[in-house]
């Protein structure tokens, strides 16, 4: 089941989440909305993600141990990286300590604000 709704910047529909373990209907998580943008958008979204990416890899902006957004870094790599790291405190006889935080819709619960502000700051304007 999926609904169609306006929100003033372009179309959006919003679709069912899951497969045959599907989450209730009633439930609000139980659907994602998906971007229909049209083609000057994704165009944008292309050139932006480009000057972003060129931006951090020239200003040193993101950590090295940062994996998910930088090319070549994925999860699977962050995964392999805490197995070594994990490994080489066993080898010293040394402490290994580790947090895990998995924060549900974490770009929803963002400041959207603050975002705009860091961008707009941090970002060269042409």
């Amino acid at each position: 089941m999926s609904k169609r709704r306006g929100n003033g910047r372009g179309n959006s529909v919003v679709q069912r989440v899951g497969g045959e373990n599907r989450k209730p209907p009633q439930n609000v998580t139980s659907y994602r909305s998906i971007s229909l943008l049209p083609l000057l958008s994704k165009i944008f979204e292309k050139l932006f993600l480009n000057r972003l990416r060129a931006f951090t890899d020239l200003n040193d902006a993101l950590p090295n141990h940062q994996f998910g957004f930088p090319e070549k870094h994925s999860t699977t790599h962050q995964g392999h990286r805490l197995v070594n790291e994990i490994h080489k405190s066993l080898e010293e006889n040394t402490l290994c300590t580790a947090a895990f935080l998995d924060v549900q819709q974490a770009f929803d619960r963002v400041w959207h604000n603050g975002l705009l502000y860091k961008l707009k700051t941090a970002l060269p304007t042409p």
